[in-house]
C-alpha cells in the first residue's frame, strides 16, 4: 500500500507574502492563508469557523506572482503537508505547513466587505489571538 500526502485550499491571504532567496538564486515565498469551515453552534445555528494554513512556494512562477498575493485576495493551491519541528528555550515546537506545487489567483478582495462564508479583513487579527505559531507541542 502507498502513502497519500496531499491538500487543495481555497482560502484568503492574511497578510502580503513574503520572499526570500535561496542561496541558489531561487524563490521562496510564504504567506498564510485563511478558510472558514461552516458548523454548527451550541444553539444549532450555523456560522463559520476561521483556520490558518501556512503555505510555502518555491520557484520563478510564485515570484512572478508575487505583485498579486497580497492581503485579502483569493487563492486555490494544492501541495502537501510536511511538519516542521524545533526546539527554542528548551521547548519543543511543530507546525504543519503547506508545500505548495500549484497556485491559482482567484478573486480580488472586496473593499471592508466579506465574501460570503470567507472572512477577510479581520485573518490578521483572528491569527494573533489564537497564536497560532509557537506554542509548545509537550
Amino acid at each position: 500500500m502507498g502513502y497519500f500526502n496531499s491538500v487543495m485550499q481555497i482560502g484568503r491571504l492574511v497578510k502580503n507574502a513574503e520572499m526570500k532567496m535561496s542561496k541558489n538564486g531561487s524563490a521562496i515565498v510564504s504567506f498564510s492563508i485563511g478558510v472558514s469551515e461552516p458548523h454548527k453552534d451550541e444553539q444549532g445555528n450555523f456560522t463559520t469557523r476561521p483556520n490558518f494554513f501556512d503555505i510555502v512556494m518555491f520557484g520563478k512562477y510564485v515570484q512572478a506572482c508575487m505583485p498579486s498575493l497580497t492581503k485579502g485576495r483569493e487563492v486555490a493551491i494544492k501541495g502537501r503537508l510536511r511538519q516542521e519541528r524545533w526546539e527554542k528555550d528548551g521547548k519543543h515546537y511543530a507546525r504543519v505547513v503547506i508545500y505548495a506545487d500549484d497556485l491559482q489567483i482567484l478573486r480580488e478582495p472586496k473593499g471592508n466587505k466579506q465574501t460570503e462564508g470567507v472572512p477577510t479583513e479581520d485573518f490578521e487579527q483572528q491569527a494573533m489571538e489564537a497564536e497560532i505559531l509557537g506554542d509548545p507541542i509537550y
